[in-house]
């Protein structure tokens, strides 16, 4: 069964890889599980497969300033997408212990990685979740999300960026398909993230 979950998997592009001058240099970089992926992206490795997401994006939408979303997307051949979703609550620097984290619901205290697999059988229909992985304890998920770089004061004029890793076990929470294996191991880099300011678009009061 891991063949098949796998198999859309093989077609993925690894051009991060390769050198380019937007790789990080920096003494942060050497310290990432991929110190080569380019600023601005995010690099991930399931079961070794190795996967470069270019659509990264991270947002505060929240007053207290207390959560942070980061998207990365990866399109696929075909009609096909590749989602992660780390919720970071609070973001700040330093490692967090994804199994503790994930067991509350609180909305300034949950930090979660999900990672989902979303497919159609042609451009005609709509792209739909096929399977879903969580590093919440409750789907056997363990591991560790660490913040190597954290910019963020929305008061200055100076970019507001962030930067990290992570490194564990997921669980599946959904599946489609009925193939997808019941745990994958999931590692990824993701450096100068830059960092939106939704939380005008929330409060109005901007």
């Amino acid at each position: 069964m891991k063949k098949l979950f796998f198999l859309p998997l093989l077609f993925v592009f690894t051009a991060f890889m390769c050198e380019s001058d937007d790789a990080v240099t920096d003494t942060e970089a050497d310290s990432l599980l991929f110190p080569d992926v380019a600023c601005g992206s995010m690099a991930v490795e399931i079961d070794g497969v190795l996967i470069s997401y270019d659509d990264v994006f991270a947002i505060i939408s929240d007053p207290a300033v207390c959560r942070l979303k980061l998207t990365a997307v990866n399109v696929g051949p075909g009609f096909e997408d590749r989602i992660i979703n780390l919720v970071i609550s609070p973001p700040n620097l330093g490692t967090y212990i994804l199994e503790e984290t994930g067991a509350t619901d609180e909305y300034c205290e949950l930090t979660r990685v999900t990672w989902q697999y979303r497919s159609a059988a042609s451009a005609d229909e709509e792209i739909l979740p096929q399977f879903a992985y969580s590093s919440r304890a409750s789907f056997g998920g363990e591991g560790y999300l660490e913040i190597t770089e954290l910019e963020l004061n929305f008061e200055d004029d100076l970019p507001d960026y962030i930067s990290g890793q992570f490194e564990f076990t997921a669980g599946v929470f959904f599946d489609e398909t009925g193939a997808a294996p019941d745990t994958i191991t999931i590692r990824g880099s993701f450096c100068e993230i830059p960092i939106e300011n939704r939380i005008c678009d929330t409060d109005g009061i901007c």
